[in-house]
C-alpha cells in the first residue's frame, strides 16, 4: 500500500454485475525523451534535433518531458474496491471518525447506503480487529462465550481478594469487607474464581 495511495486520483471505479470495474485514467500523461537512445553522429543528430523541434524543445538538452495522447491502463475488476481503498475506509473508521462524510464523499447514491448492514460491518471491523490484537500479544482465540470483561473496579477486587488470602486472611473476612464496598457474595465468588494476581 505504499505508493498505491498516489493513484486514486487517476483512478475511475465502474460498479457493474457486482464487481469494481477499474481503469487508471491519465488525460495528461507526459513522457520522457533521452537524446542518448538515439544513435550517436549525423543522424541520430538530426532525429533528436527534429523531436525536439516538434515538441518546442533547445536540441542541446540531454532529456526532456513532453505529452503525450491520453492513457487509460485496465486495473481489473473484483467484488471489492481495489487496494488501497479498503485499507484506507478501514484505518478511518478504526480511528473512530464519523461516517457520515465518508459516505457523502464515496458513496456514488449516498441515500440508498444500507444503513443496517453498514453498522453490521463497522462492528465486525472492530470484531476482527480486537481478535487480531489478541493473537499478535499472544492471546488464545476460541469458539463459543469469551471470558468477559472485568471492570477496573471489579479487578481491583479481585487483586484485593487474592492479596488477602496470599496473606492468609480468612475468606469470612475478605467477604465482609467487600460486602460493605457493595458487592454481592455472588459477586464476590465470581471475583474470587478469576484469581488475579495482585501486582508484582
Amino acid at each position: 500500500m505504499e505508493t498505491s495511495w498516489l493513484y486514486l486520483d487517476s483512478r475511475r471505479e465502474f460498479y457493474r454485475d457486482e464487481r469494481f470495474d477499474t481503469i487508471s485514467d491519465h488525460p495528461n500523461a507526459s513522457a520522457t525523451h533521452y537524446r542518448d537512445v538515439y544513435p550517436p553522429g549525423e543522424e541520430g543528430d538530426e532525429e533528436w534535433r527534429k523531436l525536439c523541434e516538434r515538441h518546442g524543445q533547445d536540441p542541446s538538452v540531454d532529456h526532456f518531458f513532453a505529452p503525450v495522447a491520453p492513457i487509460a491502463t485496465s486495473e481489473g475488476a473484483s467484488p471489492f474496491p481495489p487496494e488501497p481503498l479498503p485499507e484506507l475506509i478501514a484505518l478511518y473508521v478504526l480511528t473512530g471518525e464519523p461516517l457520515h462524510p465518508l459516505i457523502e464523499a464515496l458513496h456514488p447514491n449516498p441515500l440508498e447506503v444500507d444503513q443496517v448492514r453498514l453498522d453490521q460491518a463497522v462492528e465486525e471491523l472492530w470484531h476482527k480487529a480486537r481478535q487480531l490484537a489478541t493473537l499478535v500479544r499472544g492471546g488464545i482465540i476460541r469458539r463459543g462465550p469469551s471470558t468477559g470483561d472485568v471492570s477496573p473496579r471489579e479487578q481491583s477486587a479481585a487483586r484485593f481478594i487474592s492479596n488477602q488470602l496470599s496473606k492468609g486472611t480468612s475468606e469470612a473476612d475478605i467477604r465482609e469487607v467487600l460486602r460493605k464496598r457493595g458487592y454481592s457474595q455472588q459477586q464476590i465468588t465470581r471475583l474470587k474464581n478469576l484469581k488475579i494476581d495482585p501486582p508484582q
